[in-house]
């Protein structure tokens, strides 16, 4: 399987769109993934080609993973439950080599599951109490969030990224469940897939020159990517998010007020959402004050969510880099 991995990304490579690279990922990704080799893999959180991604190179402290995990007891404690109630959700496996976690009830806790382990509540609470079958994570990463999901619930899983980071989600999901089926760029037959296509798969891992033919989703999922996307691509993501959402379907946003390392400011109550969207949840997120977590239902009429832009804008005044303080707990 590891050698179908690496060839479906060397595929990938050789059909590259270039214009969805921004800046951000160009300096990340430099030339870290030239001749890819197994041992790189085993060892992408602590060799450089999880940057970007992750923080287990960049900023994390084990210290700092402590407190996370603090407020995230603190928190589940509030809600008369603990972190053993969801014990099958918690990563088991080392995937990636990362030298930065904190060993809790024989799990590997670090920052990013930390802040997936809070999307995953918020879409407990908001989103799975309804059928769910296709999911989309647009910039998903090297598959945190849809590890954690894939745990829980039996769906399709669809992650949507670069070449690069797709080579290591399939790498990570591969790694964590074996026994489940990868749909990877090597499998696709043209630029446009269907139901049909997919219907064996569990996790649908493409680049983001595919399109989909008549699949509806009932989650979409961004965290922290749209920021460092030029805006020309997050308008194309918004176009695929509007003509594929199901009936009354659920988008979790999780972006920065303000970014501007893809060379353009990059600002949160600019997405180009239409007006048919009800807002569900809209906070500051969870310890980081940057960044605005919204949750939106998809509507047949007009919604609130143009108002609510209006003041996630007066919002950002008050947590940009430059105006910097700790974000409040917030309850879900």
């Amino acid at each position: 399987m590891i050698k179908t991995i690496i060839n479906s990304y060397n595929l990938s490579l050789n059909n590259y769109n270039l214009d969805e690279k921004s800046k951000h990922w160009d300096f990340f990704y430099k030339n870290k993934f030239k001749k890819i080799s197994q041992h790189q893999l085993k060892n992408f959180r602590n060799n450089g080609l999880s940057d970007g991604m992750d923080n287990t190179r960049l900023a994390e402290t084990k210290k700092y993973n402590q407190i996370r995990l603090n407020q995230i007891e603190n928190f589940l404690k509030k809600e008369k439950k603990s972190l053993n109630h969801y014990k099958n959700l918690l990563p088991k496996k080392n995937i990636g080599k990362s030298k930065l976690y904190i060993k809790h009830s024989n799990s590997f806790i670090d920052f990013i599951f930390c802040e997936n382990f809070f999307s995953f509540l918020l879409l407990e609470k908001y989103a799975f109490k309804k059928k769910v079958e296709n999911i989309i994570e647009i910039g998903g990463g090297f598959g945190s969030l849809a590890r954690i999901i894939g745990s829980k619930r039996k769906i399709k899983y669809f992650l949507i990224d670069l070449p690069e980071t797709n080579l290591l989600s399939t790498y990570y999901l591969h790694k964590n469940f074996p026994q489940k089926k990868i749909f990877t760029y090597s499998d696709c037959k043209s630029d446009f897939i269907s139901s049909k296509d997919v219907e064996k798969y569990d996790f649908i891992i493409l680049p983001p020159w595919i399109n989909f033919k008549d699949i509806k989703f009932q989650i979409f999922i961004n965290m922290r990517s749209m920021m460092e996307m030029n805006f020309k691509i997050i308008k194309k993501y918004f176009d695929l998010i509007h003509s594929a959402a199901d009936k009354e379907a659920l988008f979790l946003n999780n972006n920065r007020y303000h970014k501007n390392t893809v060379g353009a400011d990059i600002m949160l109550h600019k997405y180009p959402y239409d007006d048919k969207w009800k807002v569900i949840f809209s906070k500051v997120s969870f310890g980081q004050n940057k960044l605005h977590t919204l949750i939106t239902k998809r509507l047949s009429k007009k919604g609130d969510i143009k108002i609510e832009l209006k003041k996630i804008r007066k919002l950002a005044k008050n947590h940009t880099p430059f105006f910097s303080k700790l974000s409040p707990f917030f309850y879900i």
